[in-house]
């Protein structure tokens, strides 16, 4: 019976794997695309291997995308031309062959719009008769994906028949003419724009007219039109038939035994024009058709299925070829208004989900075919519903979060025109009587935030301070949220009330802060005080920064006379620290003496070093270059040999000849040390007498040895060779000297020197 049915809302239980479609951002919740467009599909609650499916408009899948963990975003862009429709996104679990969730979206083309409207019309009676009304159901859908203009609802009286009535039963409303009741001619219902997704729907009824004969067919064609491109516009006309039937025997030896339904009381939950309040009282009541075996032919039923009763009492008979059937359709009068009780209201501490589990029990009403249904303020659903809006209540409810939850109870008869509307807990039409009554469950938040801080450090800034950091990232709740968090997940949650002392930020010198953290959730618990907690952690501020340490210059210096070493004044490094006013200078040298030793000649390193009192440091080289500008001492012995007789012959002289020793402030030298670089005569070579000889003096390769030939002009005074001498030392510094040696003219005379007539060069650098 209809009456045994309850129009409620779709109670979806809650699912662990959900598809939703966004735009590019991922973030943007978005339903409707265009050409190119690319789209988001957020999916949850997933397992790793199955897949997401692109579904285009005709059912084809355009793209696969593998999931690989719980919560993924995948996209897809859309060509410049794509199928236009309802497209839908798929989870597919692929070893259970099953699908998980999906999710639609429409695809349209603003520069091109497209529509599928339909139209499709059904015989609400099985047959007819002459003197019978005979009614059809017509549905006008539009598909989309755009929105239909102008549409036009054409429906034609059909042959055998007269105008009864024409009337919408639902759906956006449609401005009808209609023929004259009695007459024919069509039916004309318009409307200027009819939405994706919209549907109409009507019910004409005709009287079939008394010359109708058996056999004859009574077929109602309707179409729809309108001014955007229609992508099936096969789907545009429909026709129901029904055909004409009279009672009358077969001819035959046999029993015709036709069964009806059983009675069906129902209680009136219309009017016979809906738009009319003041039209007779019923209800427009279901049954299953009455059947005959093949002895009765055609049944023929005087009253339609699915039409309009009156209230009380109306027999309704079927008749074949020989046999009949009744039953009897009782419609009640509305019932009176129903009243309902709440159960107690109920309260629960969160768990640290914010959550508890509460059972909340059922309300209870009184009132002949009541139904109660309840609804929670948070949305959660408290009944499981198939898909033909049949619910039972859960046996168990979805945790309540913390805080109140109201659940709106309400006890409703079955004798309304309309399903139950959701949105607004009433009837769509025709309520004659309801109850409500509220339960709240309250949930206390009686956790106080968890502070998750430690102990920490850092290093001292230049001015030898660091800020307290901020400990606030490190608290959380269970319930309460920080402040700054703006997510989906935190809307409606209090803010924890969190401070420090010193606050963050506070400049603090060397060494150990105790921070005092205290956070507060905000709660109702302890009569609206909430939830503290403290905690105590230290924060260690560390020299860690070396001080800044400036060498004295560079010293370049000789080595002090008779001694190859100096003393030298190096002057002292200077330090600065950002916490040690006072640093600590060390030098070390690199010949590991004293700072006031002599240095010694060469160069010498000392690092300087600059430690503050937390033992960091730093260096800086400063050297010192001892250089050897002292020449070496020659002292000669004095002689002055004297080459007798002047026979021309060469007489051999080193250096030894001439020079007792030799000494340096820094090297060891020996006579073997000096060259001879050069040497004169005071007479010149081969003049005056003097011999025909060459080369009176030959100075050695070497330069330690030299050769003088004995010989002096026969009119000169006699002959005087000067030897120079030279000593270097390992620094690159010289000292010359000389040394005569003399060829007189009479043996035993002391020539007089007359000075250079002749020179010879050593060939040694």
């Amino acid at each position: 019976h209809r009456s045994s049915s309850v129009f409620l809302p779709m109670l979806t239980p809650a699912v662990s794997v959900t598809v939703g479609t966004f735009a590019a951002d991922c973030t943007t919740a978005q339903t409707v695309f265009h050409p190119n467009d690319t789209i988001c599909a957020h999916v949850t609650g997933a397992t790793s291997g199955w897949q997401l499916i692109w579904s285009n408009a005709d059912f084809v899948a355009v793209q696969r995308n593998d999931i690989t963990t719980a919560t993924q975003d995948i996209t897809f862009t859309l060509s410049a031309n794509p199928s236009r429709g309802d497209w839908r996104v798929i989870v597919y679990d692929p070893f259970g062959d099953t699908v998980q969730a999906s999710s639609s979206f429409t695809v349209s083309d603003p520069a091109n719009p497209l529509v599928d409207l339909q139209v499709a019309k059904t015989a609400r009676s099985s047959q007819a008769s002459p003197g019978v009304d005979v009614s059809f159901a017509i549905q006008v859908t539009n598909g989309g994906p755009d929105t239909a203009t102008n549409v036009q609802l054409t429906d034609s009286v059909p042959a055998n028949t007269t105008f009864v009535s024409f009337f919408q039963f639902s759906g956006p409303s449609f401005a009808c003419t209609n023929p004259t009741a009695g007459g024919t001619g069509d039916t004309v219902c318009t409307i200027a724009s009819l939405n994706k997704g919209d549907t109409a729907i009507f019910l004409s009824t005709y009287s079939v007219v008394g010359t109708a004969s058996v056999g004859d067919t009574i077929s109602n064609t309707a179409s729809v039109s309108n001014s955007v491109a229609d992508s099936n516009s096969g789907n545009d006309t429909s026709t129901a038939s029904v055909i004409v039937q009279s009672a009358g025997g077969n001819g035959g030896g046999s029993t015709c035994s036709v069964a009806c339904p059983d009675d069906i009381v129902t209680p009136a939950n219309t009017h016979h024009d809906p738009n009319d309040p003041n039209s007779p009282a019923g209800a427009i009541v279901h049954f299953s058709p009455p059947s005959g075996n093949t002895e009765c032919g055609v049944i023929v039923v005087d009253h339609c299925d699915d039409c309009f009763f009156p209230v009380g009492v109306t027999v309704v008979t079927a008749t074949g070829v020989g046999g009949s059937c009744s039953f009897n359709v009782t419609v009640t009068p509305a019932g009176s208004a129903p009243t309902i009780s709440c159960p107690a209201n109920q309260s629960g501490n969160a768990d640290n989900n914010c959550q508890a589990n509460i059972n909340v029990g059922t309300a209870t009403a009184t009132g002949n075919n009541v139904t109660v249904v309840g609804y929670r303020s948070d949305g959660q659903p408290l009944y499981d519903c198939d898909p033909f809006g049949n619910c039972t209540r859960r046996s168990s409810d979805a945790p309540f979060n913390a805080g109140v939850t109201t659940i709106t109870w309400y006890a409703y008869s079955h004798d309304v025109a309309g399903p139950y509307s959701e949105a607004t807990g009433d009837e769509e039409s025709h309520r004659t009587g309801s109850a409500t009554c509220t339960q709240t469950v309250t949930v206390n938040d009686v956790t106080p935030p968890t502070i998750g801080a430690t102990n920490s450090s850092a290093s001292a800034d230049a001015n030898c301070q660091a800020p307290v950091p901020d400990y606030s990232s490190t608290v959380s709740d269970n319930c309460a949220c920080a402040s700054s968090d703006t997510s989906d997940a935190c809307a409606g949650h209090p803010d924890i009330t969190y401070s420090q002392s010193p606050a963050a930020g506070t400049m603090v010198g060397p060494g150990a802060h105790t921070v005092h953290i205290t956070a507060n959730d905000n709660s109702s618990n302890n009569n609206g005080a909430g939830n503290t907690s403290t905690k105590d952690v230290t924060f260690t501020v560390n020299d860690t920064t070396p001080p800044t340490i400036t060498c004295p210059a560079n010293i370049t210096t000789n080595t002090d006379p008779g001694i190859c070493a100096a003393a030298v004044v190096t002057g002292t490094a200077t330090a600065t620290d950002n916490c040690d006013s006072n640093p600590t200078i060390t030098a070390t040298r690199s010949d590991n003496q004293p700072l006031i030793a002599l240095y010694p000649k060469g160069t010498t390193t000392i690092t300087w070093r600059a430690t503050d009192a937390s033992g960091n440091y730093s260096e800086c080289t400063q050297t010192i270059k001892v250089e050897d500008h002292e020449r070496p001492t020659i002292t000669f012995n004095g002689q002055t040999p004297s080459m007798w007789p002047p026979n021309h012959n060469y007489h051999t002289f080193t250096a030894a000849d001439f020079i007792s020793s030799v000494s340096d402030n820094c090297d060891t030298l020996s006579i073997s040390d000096v060259d001879i670089i050069s040497a004169t005569s005071d007479e010149v070579e081969n003049s005056n007498g003097s011999g025909n000889t060459l080369n009176d003096i030959v100075i050695a390769s070497n330069c330690k040895s030299i050769q003088l030939r004995a010989e002096r002009e026969n009119s000169g005074n006699g002959r005087v060779y000067t030897i120079t001498f030279r000593l270097r030392d390992r620094s690159g510094n010289t000292t010359t000297g000389t040394a005569k040696v003399y060829s007189p003219k009479n043996e035993g005379e002391i020539p007089p020197d007359d000075g250079p007539h002749y020179t010879v060069t050593g060939s040694c650098p």
